[in-house]
């Protein structure tokens, strides 16, 4: 049997107040694995800035600069809150509860394509080849609104 070819997949998600986060995550890995040699990373429940940092120093490393020269693409998937088409918000839960705790508002908005995807094309080894980023969030607040339950 012939070696899979290789790609990257990048789990950015939320878990705090969302549901099915495991199913998701355990949905990706299950459906790329089947074809693919996979790099998996999860960046579960991180602030943007965290994501940021993490996303800006793929560049810069060796490693990652060398699986990104053998991979045939790269996946991004964001699992999380959402305000708008294309924006995302990417809190903590620790973040949330302290804000609570100080009445300080939190709505740390994103846009989805500036923080990960963007990045990525900054990468020479990169280049032709294909990023997809896909985004898994509400478009706002629910107000009221209870989904389906099981």
């Amino acid at each position: 049997m012939a070696p899979k070819d290789m790609c990257v997949v990048i789990v950015v998600a939320t878990d705090y107040d969302r549901d099915g986060l495991d199913q998701d995550r355990a949905a990706i890995s299950e459906a790329f694995n089947a074809s693919f040699e996979v790099k998996l990373v999860e960046l579960i429940d991180e602030n943007i800035k965290t994501v940021d940092d993490i996303f800006k120093s793929f560049a810069k490393d060796k490693e990652w600069l060398d699986e990104f020269e053998k991979c045939k693409f790269v996946a991004v998937f964001c699992m999380s809150h959402g305000q708008a088409d294309g924006l995302i918000k990417l809190t903590t839960k620790n973040e949330v509860e302290d804000a609570g705790k100080t009445m300080k508002k939190i709505n740390e908005v994103a846009d989805a394509r500036r923080h990960l995807l963007c990045p990525l094309f900054k990468i020479k080894q990169l280049d032709s080849k294909l990023k997809w980023l896909v985004v898994q969030a509400c478009r706002g607040e629910l107000n009221g609104y209870k989904p389906m339950q099981k």
